[in-house]
């Protein structure tokens, strides 16, 4: 509950960027979009600064409802034939399960639409915890030992992913619960 104003989000520190920009003077849509930004940057293993963002507006005073679609698309060149030729019908990971990115122009298209403040200005509490960094929560380092076979090999095996290992894992090892994981790149972008 709250008095004035309240953000909920899946990650308290994301809770905390929504609510960071509404004492700023941001409006609903404004701390959606920095708590989401936020979410991308302490919640890799769900979601992603190139991923997909669905987003619906509740404008109260004009009792109007929108929605921004926020979802990628397959490449026009993209057919089940080929698939099913290529890969067994299965859609093999990387590049190939990929959609186009949606999410960074469905939080722009808020903004523009609905939005108080600047891209910057809702943009810099994750950008803050991005470039210095934030204690890995249970969660993420859950899902990173869950992984970890997939992605760190013995010595002489091809890395299938060198940049998320290089991130996430030290040594061979996921990063701990409470380590503090800096993502400098994802910040720059």
């Amino acid at each position: 509950t709250g008095s004035t104003h309240m953000v909920a989000a899946g990650h308290y520190l994301a809770t905390a960027a929504g609510y960071r920009i509404l004492e700023q003077g941001g409006n609903a849509t404004d701390a959606g979009v920095a708590a989401a930004l936020t979410l991308n940057v302490v919640q890799p293993q769900y979601t992603s600064f190139g991923g997909v963002a669905p987003i619906i507006v509740h404008d109260a005073q004009k009792n109007e409802t929108r929605s921004i679609s926020g979802l990628g698309r397959w490449p026009r060149a993209a057919s089940i034939d080929y698939f099913n030729q290529y890969h067994n019908g299965q859609l093999p990971p990387g590049i190939l399960r990929t959609v186009t990115p949606a999410a960074a122009d469905a939080w722009l298209t808020a903004l523009k639409l609905y939005g108080t403040m600047t891209f910057e200005q809702v943009v810099t509490p994750a950008l803050e915890l991005a470039e210095g960094g934030f204690p890995i929560p249970p969660s993420l380092h859950r899902a990173l030992t869950r992984e970890g076979d997939r992605l760190v090999h013995d010595e002489g095996e091809k890395v299938t992913w060198p940049s998320t290992v290089q991130i996430f894992f030290k040594d061979g090892k996921a990063l701990a619960t409470g380590d503090v994981l800096v993502q400098k790149d994802l910040g720059r972008t």
